[in-house]
């Protein structure tokens, strides 16, 4: 996935996590003087990658849940049925 795609997954859930890992990421290198050889955005994108690899699993499990109960709020409002909850039977 590319930087912006990580980003909208992380924003709802993690961006806290993102911003103090920026945070640190950036004071380290500023005390270690690596100011010039260690750009800002380098950092934030190192912080951005850490958050998402230790949570994707988990992100990716809340995102699934959030369309499946999107798809059930719209399938119960406009009165759809779900295949899957009847038998083959009951189809044919």
């Amino acid at each position: 996935r590319d930087l912006r795609e990580k980003e909208e997954l992380l924003k709802p859930y993690y961006w806290n996590s993102v911003r103090e890992a920026y945070i640190a990421k950036k004071n380290l290198h500023l005390k270690r003087q690596e100011v010039h050889s260690h750009p800002s955005f380098v950092s934030y994108i190192e912080a951005v990658n850490e958050i998402y690899d230790n949570h994707v699993r988990e992100l990716e499990k809340k995102k699934e849940a959030e369309n499946k109960e999107t798809l059930m709020r719209r399938s119960e409002q406009f009165g759809w049925c779900n295949p899957y909850m009847h038998s083959r039977s009951t189809i044919l």
